[in-house]
């Protein structure tokens, strides 16, 4: 057991790698705030970041770059969210049935692309990681928190302008509003379907960029249906974390600490079946996601389909 702890929560690797393996979830969580907050819910979110590893990897490997791969991801976020918000805000459906179908759509298509365009390809250019001067030298702190990735020093820059601009700007009030109340937004002059689209592209290229994260840092290559879930995830942290955007990545840094923890007890106890080991954060997930539901409120419009009078 002081292995264990050793090796985890004592150890400066253990938070390091928590924060890493939390950037997909924690990004992808911060997208689907924006939507949420303005009365959609994009249970899409999962295909979105499939889609957004897999255009990761060929912008990457196609450009001999990782910002091609970071900015094809972007594009092919922007791409299904325009998708799902033709279905959901202009013809009004079920948000539910069109998100799956944005899942599904995805994995077909990740799929079938992934046979001819990187069918032969073992790697492709990734980012590296880089210390930021003066705060890494910090003792234990600054190893973890700032000897990083461009996606972590992201999301950091990305929690403190989500709740900026959900706080202090027009576009914030804009989508707080529509998710409200979206007809009294519509009697003082708020565009519904331009606020509710706005949302759904920011989070589409939120959650595309955090896909990207796996083949362009963390595996250096595209495999099958690689998003293992972190969309959903997603949706199960904003929840958790009352649609609040510190919140919402705090929860995802616990799934995150969890999934590390089990690398960490599979090399100590390596007789436990990995099977069991590796299920332990989404039990935790689901867990948590029982006992916190219903502490927050919900925007009052949320997965209702507004159609003007």
């Amino acid at each position: 057991m002081s292995e264990l702890l050793a090796q985890s929560i004592l150890s400066v690797a253990f938070w390091h790698s928590a924060i890493r393996l939390s950037v997909t979830t924690g990004t992808a969580a911060l997208g689907e705030v924006y939507a949420e907050k303005s009365g959609t819910v994009n249970i899409g979110l999962e295909g979105m970041v499939l889609t957004g590893a897999f255009f990761g990897a060929v912008g990457s490997y196609y450009t001999n770059s990782p910002w091609g791969g970071l900015l094809l991801a972007a594009v092919s976020g922007i791409v299904m969210a325009l998708i799902h918000s033709l279905v959901t805000v202009f013809l009004s459906a079920n948000q539910v049935v069109a998100g799956t179908a944005i899942n599904i759509l995805a994995a077909g298509i990740t799929t079938f692309l992934n046979g001819i365009l990187l069918k032969h390809v073992s790697n492709i250019p990734t980012f590296s990681n880089f210390a930021i001067p003066g705060l890494s030298r910090i003792p234990f702190v600054g190893e973890i928190f700032f000897d990083q990735n461009i996606f972590v020093y992201l999301l950091y820059v990305m929690i403190f302008v989500t709740w900026f601009l959900m706080k202090k700007t027009r576009l914030g009030l804009y989508l707080r509003t529509v998710g409200e109340n979206p007809k009294a937004a519509d009697s003082q002059g708020i565009s519904v379907i331009r606020t509710k689209l706005t949302g759904m592209m920011i989070c589409g290229v939120l959650a595309a960029i955090g896909g990207s994260f796996m083949p362009l840092f963390q595996l250096g290559l595209f495999s099958q249906n690689m998003s293992g879930g972190r969309g959903f995830i997603a949706l199960a942290v904003v929840i958790v974390g009352g649609w609040k955007p510190s919140l919402s990545v705090l929860t995802a840094l616990l799934f995150g600490m969890v999934e590390a923890f089990t690398y960490t007890f599979q090399t100590c106890y390596p007789e436990v079946p990995y099977q069991m080991v590796m299920m332990l954060p989404y039990i935790i997930t689901i867990v948590v996601y029982v006992f916190m539901t219903g502490k927050a409120k919900a925007p009052a419009a949320l997965a209702i389909p507004y159609e003007k009078e």
